[in-house]
């Protein structure tokens, strides 16, 4: 994301283009993603008439206006309620797994598995398998266990090596019946599909982002930004942004933790639509994510692409703030702003309209960064210190970035024509992102280490979602290693069984059973609670042999 500057993205769809700037001199266009320079001095505030005027009519003052002397905060200042993870989500947070299927949304998966079943039985007819829950759970842990070993674009047969790969893979499911499932994938109907653009996606789509509002209230600052998710296939919806790594893809507008990088709601491009064309498209974007949410009190940061006096103005009808960077050719920017002539490297130049704040930030010579800010409303002269807004704009610009950065490490997309596929993995990549924080949130200290706590999080998760099936295994897989990788889930299986029902023993069918002396002990004072499976004595370890249910039946 250039937050501070080259964020005139070009995209193909042409209701993005009103928002490109039009200068002809592109570097006075152009804002920078950090303000490094320090401030030498400061830009003297012109004699005469204290008020600037901008070119659609706003008054600008040149000095701060006189502070309220009410002494009580502002509405859009309070925040109202719990801030982090809600009740809800700690209460159902047990393990990985749990927090992934908070996350992932059930409705997800059993849409899924309806509409891949159904796909399968289409195309194959007889010869399809019919995939169960245990199945769909065990293929998505395959494909997180692929992204923790980096293997998302390794090919299939790699992997599947016996020699070469990882015998995990193997051990879980043959390699023809991955590349089926994956082929088959699918989130709707599309006999009954609307006739609207992207109505199949949207069926998993919109549940999934109407999920993350229950589990996680942001903190009092919410960054606004876009992601561009890669895919190259033919799709009505793919945009271009020449400033991003996989310059083609499915762009999504997030709303961002500030504090966690926690996803909280997203919206999805697909396409121009008649009912939006008239319309600011980027501040209906903003005002979608943000408002209706219960984030009253909170600050919302943009780049300079969402930025407008409008939308700083719908904000704070709804009690929250704004801070952002601002393209040059917005109209509400006064004239003496836009001017270099004569300013210092470092220096600093503030219009005030009461309720907006407009800072003009020289970085480096004949180039200046234009903020705006309804946060910031009477700030004085900085005396030589960079300005409160652009550290405050530093320090919460980046939340969507770290989520770029956490999704690209460890994705689980792989190669594929289908487009709604790729979307769907981006949401299992939201998913693991927003789930790991959740469950650091539930059980603090157990994944924190910086490099490795992610990575140490996903790979436990993708082992619980493969191990039911690998358990229910019928005939073991070919392969040495893959092969003593099922043996030995089997027999931990068959410990935690047998280890459960000795710990929890009953008496009459329903009581616990509880601790007994040795039934062929002398001497020995000692209790126990496990017994024969025959006569029912209770024994002590001296006295007791443990088999699998396999070796019993011998």
């Amino acid at each position: 994301m250039d937050l501070f500057g080259d964020s005139d993205d070009e995209l193909i769809e042409s209701e993005y283009e009103e928002e490109v700037v039009n200068d002809a001199d592109s570097e006075n266009d152009d804002t920078e993603d950090e303000v490094d320079a320090e401030v030498d001095g400061e830009a003297g505030v012109g004699e005469g008439d204290p008020k600037w005027k901008s070119k659609d009519g706003t008054e600008w003052l040149k000095v701060p206006p006189q502070p309220k002397s009410s002494g009580r905060t502002p509405k859009q200042n309070i925040i109202h309620g719990i801030v982090g993870i809600t009740p809800y989500a700690t209460s159902r947070i047990k393990d990985e797994t749990s927090a992934f299927k908070l996350a992932f949304v059930d409705h997800t998966i059993k849409e899924m598995l309806l509409h891949t079943n159904q796909k399968g039985r289409e195309k194959q007819g007889e010869e399809w398998a019919e995939m169960d829950l245990v199945e769909l759970e065990a293929f998505i842990g395959l494909m997180i266990l692929a992204a923790v070993f980096k293997g998302n674009k390794e090919a299939l047969e790699g992997l599947w090596a016996e020699e070469m790969g990882r015998p995990i893979f193997r051990a879980t499911m043959p390699l023809k019946r991955f590349r089926t499932i994956h082929a088959m994938l699918r989130f709707d109907d599309k006999a009954t599909r609307s006739s609207k653009k992207g109505s199949g996606i949207l069926n998993v789509w919109n549940p999934w982002v109407d999920q993350q509002a229950l589990l996680f209230r942001p903190n009092e600052s919410i960054t606004i930004d876009e992601q561009l998710y890669g895919y190259r296939g033919r799709v009505f919806c793919k945009v271009f942004m020449d400033k991003k790594p996989d310059k083609y893809g499915f762009r999504i507008d997030h709303a961002t933790c500030s504090a966690t990088g926690f996803v909280l709601k997203s919206q999805l491009y697909l396409g121009k639509s008649s009912d939006n064309r008239s319309k600011n498209v980027s501040e209906t974007t903003v005002c979608n994510l943000v408002l209706n949410a219960g984030y009253e009190g909170r600050n919302v940061t943009t780049d300079n692409y969402y930025t407008s006096a409008s939308l700083a103005a719908s904000l704070l009808k709804n009690a929250m703030t704004l801070v952002g960077t601002l393209r040059k050719n917005k109209r509400c920017i006064p004239p003496a702003l836009l001017d270099l002539k004569g300013r210092s490297v470092g220096s600093s130049l503030y219009a005030y309209s009461g309720t907006e704040t407009i800072l003009s930030y020289v970085p480096k010579k004949n180039k200046n960064v234009l903020l705006l800010s309804t946060l910031h409303t009477d700030l004085q002269q900085d005396n030589g210190q960079k300005p409160s807004i652009i550290h405050f704009y530093n320090s919460t610009k980046g939340a969507v970035d770290t989520v770029d950065r956490r999704i690209a490490s460890y994705s689980v997309k792989r190669a594929t024509r289908n487009w709604m596929v790729v979307i769907v993995s981006d949401m299992i990549d939201l998913s693991l992102n927003n789930a790991y924080i959740l469950y650091n949130a539930v059980f603090p200290g157990q994944y924190v280490t910086k490099n490795a706590g992610k990575r140490r999080f996903l790979q436990e998760l993708g082992n619980r979602l493969i191990d039911a099936h690998i358990v229910r295994r019928q005939v073991l897989p070919r392969g040495v290693l893959a092969a003593t990788v099922v043996r030995d889930r089997k027999r931990k299986a068959n410990e935690s069984t047998q280890s459960l029902e000795a710990s929890e023993g009953t008496s009459g069918g329903n009581l616990k059973r509880g601790k007994k002396r040795c039934a062929l002990c002398r001497g020995n004072d000692n209790k126990y609670r496990a017994e024969c499976s025959n006569c029912h004595k209770t024994l002590c370890s001296k006295h007791s042999i443990v088999f699998c249910t396999y070796c019993k039946d011998d």
